[in-house]
């Protein structure tokens, strides 16, 4: 993570409304709920709830989550809402309820 936030850029220096070359790009929900995904499969449930609510935070005041975040301000950019933004949310909640129990 990046200053202690949870948003992931889509790749390393990536240049697509980059707000600055200071930073490996801008945050983007899918990539960070993909990360959120991926520690649900791995068994990292804490790790996953605390992306989950990065996400929440970052989400408009009507729940509308866009492409990007600004990773300075964590200001929404580009589009917004972006559906597929709302769609690994949402998948990422169903695999957080419907992942059985480890032991």
């Amino acid at each position: 993570t990046h200053d202690g936030a949870y948003g992931l850029p889509r790749y390393e220096n990536d240049t697509y409304l980059r707000i600055d070359d200071n930073t490996p790009g801008n945050w983007w929900f899918i990539s960070s709920l993909w990360l959120a995904q991926y520690c649900i499969e791995t068994g990292d449930i804490d790790m996953a709830h605390t992306i989950i609510r990065w996400v929440q935070s970052h989400a408009g005041s009507t729940g509308i989550l866009s492409e990007q975040v600004n990773p300075h301000t964590g200001e929404s950019l580009s589009v917004a809402p972006l559906t597929w933004s709302h769609a690994e949310y949402v998948a990422t909640l169903l695999d957080i309820v419907t992942e059985p129990e480890k032991s």
